[in-house]
């Protein structure tokens, strides 16, 4: 059978109340679907059909365990939702917002929105703590919206995760998350590689 894309958000949420528990799945994996479960910190993949009807089950047991781009599943099918983002509304944060945005949610970055929901930009550890190095004898004068950087490389939800790799291999930076907005540049959530690269070491 078809893999339930509804399940990528029911494993996200079993890691959220049990972290330590090792998941495992089973049923219509391909190497898409292997991917994004990867990504999600799957620790067990079951795979039968895909493997038993490839002309080479070598070179399909590789792809399901190596390929890093699927062809027809959305961002917005295995996303973080805004509703578990670290997430601030433009000209309404403090420095201690900031800070506490980002040690709540453990992920690194704080996303920036405008009034109407809209991606100003995002403020990740690296720019805090080049904001403290420039201001050290000063801390009090931080301006927090000095911190953001208002154009962080970004994916549309529609975008598949192909588009998406093809995307991340022109950029001229590493990137370990990609807020994900629609066609409006309303901000509706976020892409990380965390546990894709936890997984993958």
């Amino acid at each position: 059978g078809e893999f339930i894309t509804e399940n990528f958000s029911r494993i996200r949420e079993f890691r959220k109340m049990f972290s330590s528990t090792q998941i495992q799945a089973d049923g219509g994996i391909n190497a898409d679907i292997s991917f994004v479960l990867r990504n999600l910190g799957v620790s067990l993949i079951v795979s039968g059909s895909f493997l038993v009807n490839a002309d080479f089950i070598g070179r399909a047991l590789h792809r399901l365990r190596n390929q890093s781009a699927g062809t027809g599943i959305a961002i917005q099918d295995f996303m973080i939702p805004i509703s578990e983002l670290p997430v601030l509304t433009k000209n309404n944060f403090s420095l201690k917002d900031v800070l506490v945005s980002i040690d709540s949610f453990a992920l690194g970055f704080t996303l920036i929105q405008d009034q109407k929901g809209k991606l100003s930009g995002l403020i990740t550890n690296a720019d805090v703590r080049r904001g403290l190095i420039s201001n050290i004898g000063h801390l009090d004068a931080i301006n927090p919206y000095s911190l953001i950087n208002p154009e962080p490389a970004t994916i549309n939800s529609k975008a598949t995760v192909s588009e998406m790799f093809q995307y991340i291999q022109f950029l001229q930076f590493p990137v370990l998350f990609l807020p994900v907005v629609n066609d409006s540049g309303k901000l509706v959530g976020a892409v990380t590689f965390n546990n894709l690269i936890k997984g993958e070491s």
